[in-house]
């Protein structure tokens, strides 16, 4: 009888929890729209090469980053520094990051070619085998 009244009292703060989580692309657009289109445009297909093109990355990835460039409970910086992607990301709620990355994740990415051709073959190193050195994953991990 305790299980059951505590399942009772639990699973409608569990529900409410799981709905607030559930991230709204749309919702992503508008808020990316007004803070993230000067450097990565509305569409997430950014023409300026030292802003990463966000259309169609995967939205868990790009959640992680954009709480990456975050301070957390209990730590003094962020795990990414960036001033300006600190700033940006500091006046996102967890649920504006949820939206913002279904948002550039639901987006199209454009087509496009390298155009440094000397870092071609290490792009495709670490996209295939990651950076053993720098203890980073392959990008085609990422799934």
């Amino acid at each position: 009888m305790l299980a059951v009244l505590a399942w009772a009292v639990t699973a409608p703060a569990m529900a409410q929890e799981k709905a607030a989580t559930k991230a709204n692309a749309a919702r992503g657009q508008q808020i990316a729209s007004q803070v993230c289109t000067a450097c990565h445009t509305d569409d997430g297909n950014s023409t300026i090469g030292a802003n990463p093109r966000l259309a169609q990355q995967h939205a868990h990835y790009l959640y992680k980053q954009l709480v990456d460039y975050t301070v957390r409970a209990g730590e003094q910086k962020p795990a990414r520094e960036n001033a300006i992607m600190n700033g940006i990301a500091a006046g996102l709620s967890d649920q504006d990051r949820r939206d913002v990355s279904a948002g550039f994740s639901s987006q199209v990415a454009k087509s496009g070619t390298a155009r440094n051709k000397d870092t071609l073959e290490l792009g495709q190193r670490i996209w295939r085998a990651g950076l053993p050195e720098k203890n980073l994953p392959a990008c085609s991990g990422c799934q």
